[in-house]
C-alpha cells in the first residue's frame, strides 16, 4: 500500500543526507519550486548514476528553471564522479538545446509522453503536468524499493528502443532536405552511412547481399551490436544472401537466441548467384547500395529518392519470395 507523508524541511534534510535512503516514503509534492530545490540539493549526494526521461514538457521546464542543476551534473560527469543516461524527445524545436548539453549518453524516443528521474536506482520522481504550464502541477516522489525497481525496468525498456542523439540530429537534418542521391567512395563515409541506416530504422530493416560483401562491409562487432539493439526495439530485420557459412550462421543463431520475441528472418540461396553487392533498406525511406570492387575500393550510393528505394524493395521481394519457395532458410 502506498503511504503519503507530508514532506517538511526536516524530512527533506533526512532524505538528502541519507542519499534518499531514509525515511522510506511515497509523497506528492505540490510546489514545483520545492521539487526543483530537492533535486538541486540532492545532486551532490548522488553516488553512482542518474537515469532520466524528459518529454518536451519537462525538458522545457528544466531548461528554464534548472540550468544551475544541469551545470552541476555536467561538472560531475566531467569529473567522472557519476554516470547519466538521458532519454529525451528531440524535435526540430529543441534539437539545438538538447545538443548543447554536455551529456555523453543521450537517446531519443518518438512521441515520448511522460518523464522520470531516478537517482542511484534508489529513488525517483515523476513530474505531472495537468495543464499547459512551464512548471509541473505535482511531483510524485518515492524511494520505495518495489516502486523504484518498476521505474528502472521501464527506463531500461525505453533505453533499448531509443536511438542515439547523433542519429536523431542527422534524421532531422535530412528531413529538411530535398530528395537526394549521394555517391560515396570513402570507406569511413560509407561506414557512417551504414551506421545511420541501421540505427535510424524504426520498423523494418532489409539487407540483401553477397556473403562476400557482408563479410567485407558488415560483419563486425559494431554492426552486430547495432542489429541487436534494433531487434530489442522491435524492428523487423530480414537478411538475404547468396550463401552462408558456419561463422555467419552462428552469428544469426546467437542473435536470435538473445531476441526470441523478434528474431532475424534469414534466407539464402543460389538465386542470388553473381550478386556482387550489398543493399540496405531502412523503413522504405533510405537505401544504401554498394558494389564489391576488385581493386579493394568502394563505390556506394545513398539515397532517399522514392523511385530508387522502390526499385530495390521490388528486387528484395522478388528474391525473397523465390528463395522462400525453395525453403532455403535458417530458423
Amino acid at each position: 500500500m502506498l503511504t503519503y507523508d507530508f514532506m517538511d524541511e526536516s524530512t527533506i534534510n533526512q532524505l538528502i543526507e541519507s542519499n534518499f535512503r531514509n525515511p522510506v516514503m511515497t509523497d506528492i509534492i505540490s510546489d514545483p519550486h520545492l521539487m526543483y530545490e530537492i533535486v538541486r540539493r540532492g545532486l551532490p549526494f548522488t553516488e553512482k548514476d542518474f537515469h532520466t526521461v524528459w518529454d518536451t514538457a519537462i525538458f522545457d521546464s528544466a531548461w528554464k528553471y534548472f540550468q544551475d542543476g544541469t551545470k552541476v551534473v555536467e561538472q560531475r560527469l566531467e569529473n567522472g564522479e557519476v554516470e547519466l543516461n538521458l532519454i529525451v524527445e528531440t524535435t526540430k524545436e529543441n534539437v539545438e538545446r538538447v545538443s548543447s548539453l554536455n551529456f555523453p549518453n543521450v537517446r531519443h524516443v518518438d512521441n515520448l509522453r511522460g518523464n522520470m528521474g531516478i537517482a542511484d536506482q534508489r529513488a525517483y520522481m515523476v513530474y505531472l503536468f495537468h495543464q499547459k504550464s512551464d512548471l509541473p502541477d505535482q511531483t510524485l516522489f518515492s524511494n520505495n524499493s518495489d516502486l523504484v525497481k518498476r521505474q528502472v525496468g521501464l527506463f531500461n525498456k525505453l533505453w533499448d528502443i531509443g536511438i542515439p542523439l547523433a542519429v536523431r540530429r542527422r534524421e532531422l537534418e535530412i528531413s529538411n532536405q530535398p530528395k537526394y542521391q549521394r555517391m560515396i567512395t570513402n570507406i569511413n563515409e560509407f561506414k557512417d552511412e551504414l551506421d545511420y541506416a541501421i540505427e535510424q530504422s524504426r520498423k523494418e530493416l532489409l539487407i540483401f547481399s553477397s556473403l562476400r560483401s557482408l563479410n567485407r562491409f558488415f560483419i563486425n562487432r559494431n554492426n552486430l551490436d547495432k542489429i541487436r539493439s534494433v531487434l530489442k526495439r522491435g524492428v523487423s530485420v530480414k537478411i538475404l544472401t547468396d550463401e552462408t557459412d558456419e561463422t555467419f550462421s552462428r552469428q544469426i543463431l546467437d542473435l536470435n537466441l538473445q531476441n526470441k520475441n523478434n528474431p532475424i528472418e534469414f534466407h539464402y540461396g543460389k538465386n542470388l548467384c553473381c550478386f556482387n553487392e550489398m543493399v540496405v533498406l531502412a523503413d522504405g525511406k533510405h537505401v544504401l547500395q554498394t558494389k564489391h570492387q576488385q581493386n579493394g575500393k568502394i563505390f556506394a550510393l545513398s539515397s532517399n529518392e522514392d523511385h530508387t528505394i522502390l526499385v530495390q524493395e521490388v528486387l528484395f521481394e522478388k528474391y525473397w519470395n523465390e528463395i522462400s519457395s525453395l525453403n532455403a532458410k535458417i530458423n
